[in-house]
């Protein structure tokens, strides 16, 4: 039995935040044709971490967001606190990771760039994401130890 009332406590609301927010992310790197900075290899590997922080998290904060929806009641049932405490120490090392680099990217330099107003909010948008993240993930520690 689906229950929306889940939603308006902090862990629903946590987790509708995060997920919103990895959309807006994407949404804002796609649209304003963005990087994560770096030459050459480097390049790469900052699109790799950039984008794997964006779907992967997504991938994994959706499903428990619907399973919270869905019965959050019994979501201890399914799986762990600790687990989600991991889940959500990843998403936010991996956002603060990516917020450095875009802002490092964006505002690191010297000379202004071209397109860095998106680039700058976009890093501010991972910035805080995190913080979401690391919240989340001490309202599961707590709910742990209840």
């Amino acid at each position: 039995m689906t229950d929306t009332r889940a939603l308006a406590h902090a862990r629903g609301a946590m987790k509708i935040a995060e997920v919103a927010l990895a959309v807006v992310c994407l949404v804002v790197y796609r649209h304003y044709n963005l990087s994560f900075g770096g030459t050459d290899t480097a390049a790469a590997d900052r699109y790799i971490v950039g984008m794997v922080t964006f779907g992967g998290m997504l991938l994994v904060t959706g499903p428990l967001l619907l399973a919270y929806i869905r019965n959050p009641a019994g979501i201890v049932n399914y799986y762990t606190p600790f687990l989600e405490v991991i889940y959500n120490l990843i998403g936010f090392v991996l956002f603060l990771t990516v917020g450095g680099l875009v802002l490092e990217h964006y505002k690191g330099h010297l000379k202004p760039l071209e397109s860095s107003e998106p680039g700058v909010a976009l890093g501010a948008i991972c910035l805080v994401n995190s913080i979401i993240y690391l919240i989340d993930a001490s309202l599961a520690i707590k709910q742990g130890t209840e």
